[in-house]
């Protein structure tokens, strides 16, 4: 048997996966102001697109488990990353079908990527240290939303917004040959022959015959709503609301991804060192909660650093959740099952992904502005909050009850 990996290669193959499949799925929500002058349409239709993306994935979480137990952890990868380079050049055609057509692909790729690398984590990295690992692996997210918003209208400045899409697409193809070295000892525990109705609810049942995962899954969920919209939305807020220039939008985009980049680290390591995970998640959803209202006060008065400072603490907080989010559930999932828990856990968050965004641009029809629809969806944080803390009580319950049992 070929020797174990190391715990660093996996970490930061699985970074650099997530970063560049959250490059994907942000792409286009970055080159939104071009992408519709472009074709002539309203930018706050991005919502439209952001949820077929997250629709696809939605979908994708049912045939995850299998995929990963059938193909192995860094063949699902590298399928995904394939998948997500398709995506992007067939929207750089630039019409509004090919778009589509792009949109299902990458999200199908983002359903997927999770689980697959969550599954390579938990089997090559130490128990003890998953709040962290997790959180730095799920680091690589905000960082490639920054690296999108930043590069991206940069480049389309200067060459055109499918030149973006074209580099982003040729970056996946290359981390695919990055990981193929890996591919064996990887992927030493898959089984070829796994049946692809073996869990034909994906992992949803796993996630919901489990209080405690339940509830934090929930929580995650009603989290994810804001997080969603804060990846898809900050763009076209600075163009729309307070009259920056798309560059100078994509910056701060990109500064609140920074913020979120180092929110999932510093929570993760916080997370560790108190030894207490929905704490910080409880605490997150009533400063997510603050921020969404913050947000609702801005306009083109306000000078521009502190407008960079509101969108830096939204993101440390509203992006920064997330990694100890998927440590405490990996966590509590039974051994050998972190793969399937995951995908299960990726089908709530992926509905309210699907349906927030076209939420959030019908309640723009209604409200007129994106600072005033950010305040309104105040309230799903808020939720995750409450929903955190009910997951909280169930596990002191359960481990209260397992000390009375011996």
């Amino acid at each position: 048997m070929s020797a174990q990996p190391s715990a660093v290669a996996v970490i930061a193959l699985a970074s650099a996966t997530q970063a560049l499949i959250a490059i994907c799925s942000a792409a286009l929500p970055a080159l939104a102001p071009a992408i519709a002058r472009g074709l002539g349409v309203d930018a706050s239709l991005i919502g439209y697109q952001a949820s077929i993306v997250y629709g696809c994935a939605l979908c994708a979480t049912f045939i995850t488990g299998t995929l990963i137990r059938r193909l192995g952890a860094a063949r699902t990868i590298q399928c995904t990353l394939g998948t997500s380079a398709l995506g992007l050049l067939m929207a750089s055609a630039g019409s509004l079908p090919m778009i589509i057509a792009g949109s299902i692909c990458i999200g199908t790729a983002l359903g997927i990527t999770t689980p697959a690398t969550a599954h390579a984590l938990a089997r090559f990295t130490p128990i003890e240290r998953q709040n962290v690992v997790f959180s730095l692996k799920q680091a690589g997210v905000p960082l490639g939303g920054m690296l999108a918003a930043l590069i991206g209208p940069l480049v389309a400045v200067v060459f055109g917004w499918q030149s973006a899409l074209v580099l982003f697409a040729a970056c996946c193809l290359g981390l695919v040959a990055a990981l193929q070295p890996h591919r064996a000892r990887w992927d030493d525990d898959r089984d070829p022959h796994a049946r692809w109705l073996q869990h034909p609810f994906g992992g949803i049942p796993a996630v919901w015959s489990d209080v405690p995962i339940r509830y934090l899954v929930l929580a995650g969920a009603s989290f994810n709503v804001m997080h969603v919209a804060l990846t898809a939305f900050t763009v076209n807020l600075m163009v729309k609301d307070i009259g920056y220039s798309l560059v100078v939008a994509g910056m701060i985009a990109g500064a609140a991804q920074l913020g979120g980049t180092l929110g999932r680290v510093s929570l993760g390591f916080l997370a560790d060192r108190l030894r207490d995970s929905l704490t910080i998640l409880t605490v997150a959803g009533a400063l997510m909660t603050v921020m969404c209202l913050v947000t609702g006060l801005l306009d083109e008065r306000w000078p521009r650093f502190a407008v960079i400072a509101v969108f830096v603490l939204f993101g440390f907080i509203g992006i920064g959740w997330n990694g100890v989010f998927h440590g405490q559930l990996a966590r509590l999932s039974p051994p050998g099952r972190v793969g399937l828990t995951s995908s299960g856990a990726g089908f709530f968050l992926f509905v309210t992904a699907f349906a927030g965004p076209s939420l959030f641009t019908t309640l723009y029809g209604w409200a007129g502005t994106y600072t005033t629809t950010f305040a309104l969806l105040a309230c799903t944080p808020l939720a995750g909050m409450l929903l955190a803390l009910r997951a909280q009580s169930d596990i002191r319950r359960a481990r209260r009850t397992s000390q009375d049992i011996h």
